[in-house]
């Protein structure tokens, strides 16, 4: 029992070192033509290449706003490749597609090398944000943010049978034929002292009746969306994590709390959760109250969302406790006339795993709220936004 439980908090120290891993492998691609032989500078130009092209590759998974900042600064990030790329493992090496240790002696031909390159991600990183416009921009000139992002778990759902109407049509037609035929015959006879009457009378009718009915069936089935209802919450370790994430970039922050009686009400923060617990989105009112209250208080950037807890599983893997969430927000520009959208993120999905449902959920919420912090900054440092 004690072995087992040891492996389950091994498991689980392995699984958070990994989501908060400052490194990141990716495979890549270099190609050289061989005039005097596979030199050795013809096979470190080739490595070099292949460097890159994990470099560019890397840039190629992230959200679309990184890989356009990623493209701003990439001549001058290759012009030191070393120092972003800790080490390489070559994977494969060929010759016109012949592996090298059959080409031995080759003195001509494309040689080609497939590696695998582990990326300092911190320092690239680091190294986007200092080049960002925001990042270069004077601290009395930068811009102010808040956000209001809120945790949610279904506390009950509401299900509706199926409606079923059912119809039956029925059409008959009916031809009839009909003949008859009435015979009558009277007779008088006249005696000596009588007379006698005689009436006889024949009738003959035939019919002949062709029916047809036709039988239409038909109907429908009307299902209602389920109704739910959320527990919402502003979790502190979104709160922390945003901050972090939003002020790293070079935001600076302001925590929507102290902006509520500033705004004179209209930031409304019990309003926001309210509309949050039955549905996806801010009511009309509600969003305009929030545009103008932000506005009041002279800050352009306000960012809204939700981060949906879902219900715990069994990971097959690791046999630890997974929680889901899925995090959808937007950051809105007020600093004009109308709101408008500066940017977006999601609906994206997150795991968390831990040695209970509390554990697993934190992380999970931990890894959504990052993820949908740096996309935002991604996207308004894309953007030129300061």
């Amino acid at each position: 029992m004690q072995i087992g439980k040891s492996l389950l908090v091994l498991l689980l120290i392995l699984t958070m070192s990994g989501a908060n891993a400052q490194t990141t492998s990716s495979k890549g691609v270099g190609n050289e033509m061989l005039n005097d032989g596979l030199t050795p500078e013809v096979k470190t130009a080739a490595i070099r290449e292949a460097s890159i092209n994990a470099l560019d590759r890397y840039f190629a998974g992230t959200n679309q706003a990184k890989a356009k900042n990623y493209e701003l600064v990439r001549e001058d990030l290759v012009g030191s490749i070393e120092s972003y790329v800790l080490s390489v493992g070559i994977l494969s090496e060929d010759i016109d597609g012949i592996p090298l240790e059959e080409m031995r002696g080759a003195e001509s031909g494309l040689y080609t090398v497939v590696v695998r390159a582990e990326i300092n991600t911190n320092r690239l990183n680091n190294e986007l944000k200092s080049r960002s416009v925001i990042a270069n921009t004077a601290t009395q000139d930068k811009s102010l943010l808040t956000f209001v992002f809120v945790a949610r778990q279904q506390s009950s759902v509401q299900r509706f049978d199926d409606k079923v109407y059912k119809r039956t049509d029925v059409n008959a037609n009916m031809d009839a034929n009909r003949t008859v035929n009435n015979k009558t015959t009277e007779s008088e006879q006249f005696g000596a002292n009588s007379i006698s009457l005689q009436d006889s009378n024949s009738f003959d009718a035939k019919g002949n009746v062709n029916a047809t009915v036709a039988v239409t069936s038909g109907g429908s089935t009307t299902t209602k969306a389920d109704v739910i209802q959320w527990d919402v919450t502003r979790a502190s370790e979104i709160n922390n994590i945003m901050t972090g994430v939003f002020s790293n970039a070079g935001f600076e922050v302001v925590e929507a709390e102290y902006l509520e009686e500033e705004s004179g009400g209209l930031l409304d923060l019990a309003a926001i959760r309210n509309d949050y617990k039955t549905g996806d989105d801010l009511a009309p009112a509600t969003k305009r109250n929030v545009a103008k209250g932000v506005k009041k208080v002279e800050i352009p950037y306000v960012a809204l969302g939700t981060l949906d807890v879902g219900m715990k599983s069994m990971d097959p893997v690791s046999g630890l406790v997974r929680v889901f969430v899925t995090v959808s927000g937007k950051i809105l520009d007020v600093s004009g006339r109308f709101p408008k959208t500066a940017a977006a993120v999601g609906p994206r999905q997150f795991a968390g795993l831990g040695v209970d449902e509390t554990v697993a959920r934190t992380n999970a919420l931990t890894l959504a709220a990052k993820s949908a912090a740096k996309q935002l900054t991604d996207e308004l440092n894309a953007k030129g936004f300061q």
